[in-house]
């Protein structure tokens, strides 16, 4: 059996991919495809041994189903589909129906493990079987918990890693323009360290405080060059340290040699960074386009 013949069940999608749900009589049956052709059948129900020892003639007396357990309230039979034909699939799915009807079972509350009117509900990265009271309150509760501005400060002081490298390295020329890739990286990483969620305000963000990290090691980096410059053309008589000639650098800055020599730097390490934070964002917003999600299927 192939995976589309399962689909061709009429399963109804969740958000969260290879996730579906289906609802036999009051049973609502959650199912989610699996790697290696693997199969989950899910639930919470009430529990009692004998659900139980039915799941487990079940794994003993089918090689295709590879567990089946009732673990407190939670139900599952994994099984390999590709081993099944779609009239032994759906011989699984009745028989199980069968049983729980036959021992009283009944379909519960993930949270308060009450049975009543269920509904199956994306809450954050899981499918849950809730009540509209659960589903409620659980999305009421889920709020960021971490702030703004403190994810701007952890991003500030990770990107100083970067601003380091690229005052430490500024002798090699363009090639310490890589250094942007590690800001960049120091930076969106740095904002999630303590702060919400990435979004489209928190890539600015993170645009906006790695060019004021390059600043700050463009600083350094011609701190260190006058520091060079002044032990050199003294023959090494004088030796000053990096925070002794910082108060020298803006004297340098205003030099529109000097200015115009450092932008090209600074322009294309600025670019990588960029370049670093998008690529960065976009594999994130894969990882987690569904976090915080709050959907109830209501298909009564």
């Amino acid at each position: 059996m192939k995976k589309q013949d399962i689909l061709n069940l009429k399963l109804n999608p969740t958000d969260k991919p290879d996730y579906y749900y289906l609802v036999i009589d009051e049973y609502i049956l959650i199912l989610a495809f699996m790697p290696f052709y693997r199969l989950a059948i899910m639930s919470s129900v009430t529990y009692k041994k004998s659900l139980a020892d039915y799941l487990n003639r079940l794994y003993i007396h089918n090689d295709d189903i590879r567990r089946a357990y009732l673990i407190e309230h939670d139900l599952g039979i994994v099984l390999n589909y590709r081993r099944m034909d779609q009239k032994e699939f759906e011989a699984i799915l009745k028989n199980l129906v069968i049983t729980l009807k036959e021992l009283n079972i009944h379909t519960v509350d993930r949270f308060t493990k009450q049975p009543g009117v269920l509904y199956p509900a994306f809450m954050a990265e899981d499918i849950e079987i809730v009540s509209r009271q659960s589903f409620a309150k659980q999305e009421r509760e889920h709020q960021p918990k971490k702030s703004k501005n403190t994810g701007l400060l952890s991003a500030l002081l990770l990107g100083l890693i970067g601003s380091w490298m690229f005052a430490h390295y500024h002798k090699l020329g363009l090639i310490v323009s890589l250094s942007g890739i590690i800001l960049g990286l120091c930076t969106f990483f740095g904002y999630l360290w303590l702060g919400e969620r990435m979004d489209k305000k928190g890539i600015i963000s993170s645009v906006v405080i790695s060019a004021v990290n390059l600043l700050i090691g463009q600083v350094f980096a011609t701190a260190i060059s006058i520091k060079d410059g002044l032990a050199a053309s003294t023959k090494n008589t004088m030796h000053l340290s990096i925070f002794e000639t910082l108060p020298l650098v803006p004297h340098f800055l205003v030099e529109q040699d000097v200015v115009s020599a450092m932008i090209p730097y600074l322009a294309f390490t600025l670019l990588l960074a960029i370049i670093t934070i998008l690529i960065c964002f976009h594999f994130y917003k894969k990882a987690h386009l569904l976090k915080n999600t709050y959907i109830l299927y209501d298909q009564r």
